[in-house]
């Protein structure tokens, strides 16, 4: 595991004590996402748009996911 891997694994424990299991592993399958198609042989420009698709996809799977856990939490009080 190389330095970033440490990091990505640190954040993901904070990650989950913030705001739980499922939001840590949204936010850490987008890092793995995005690491994967900054290491691959695509152009410069195809990396960065799809590290930006990626990026936003798992920030919309994010925001769902919290709408998801109040309207829950709301309806359960």
């Amino acid at each position: 595991m190389g330095s970033s891997d440490w990091v990505a694994t640190v954040l993901a424990v904070v990650l989950v004590r913030l705001i739980g299991v499922v939001g840590a592993l949204i936010c850490f399958g987008g890092y793995w996402a995005v690491r994967a198609i900054i290491k691959s042989r695509m152009s410069v420009g195809a990396k960065v748009a799809l590290s930006i698709l990626v990026g936003l996809a798992f920030v919309l799977l994010f925001i769902v996911f919290l709408i998801f856990s109040v309207y829950l939490s709301a309806s359960l009080n």
